[in-house]
């Protein structure tokens, strides 16, 4: 269990300094498990303090041990829901910024095209004048 822990941590740091929606997605799968394993802790401890009741006190430990490093995983995954987050923000604020670029120089074109549309008019207005 500490392993998947250390193993969603590492993702996690892995995802923010890739940028990977996926590898980040990848740690929700990994909390699934650790919940799975936390769920079955208790009963399984629990049948180990029947046949061994001399380890209650350290099967009480260990419950708590299960938990909060079920509860870390939890963390990890919110950080990864974070990180995915931080990830779809920046991808919409640059395509946004691309649309407002492609916008300014679609109405620049336009407005030069008409531009030039009233000069051809111009010069074709003078030409009678000057030929």
């Amino acid at each position: 269990m500490q392993a998947e822990v250390l193993s969603m941590l590492e993702l996690a740091k892995r995802a923010l300094h890739e940028e990977s929606i996926e590898m980040a997605t990848t740690v929700f799968g990994k909390d699934n498990l650790l919940d799975e394993i936390n769920a079955q802790a208790t009963g399984i401890l629990a049948d180990y303090i029947i046949e061994h009741p001399e380890a209650v006190h350290t099967c009480v430990d260990l419950v708590s041990v299960f938990r909060k490093l079920e509860r870390a995983g939890d963390h990890i995954t919110n950080i990864a829901e974070e990180i995915v987050f931080f990830i779809d923000a920046k991808v919409l604020k640059t395509s946004w910024k691309k649309r407002m670029k492609i916008t300014r120089i679609s109405n620049f074109l336009q407005v030069f095209k008409q531009k030039l549309g009233l000069l051809k008019k111009f010069i074709l207005y003078l030409t009678p004048i000057t030929g």
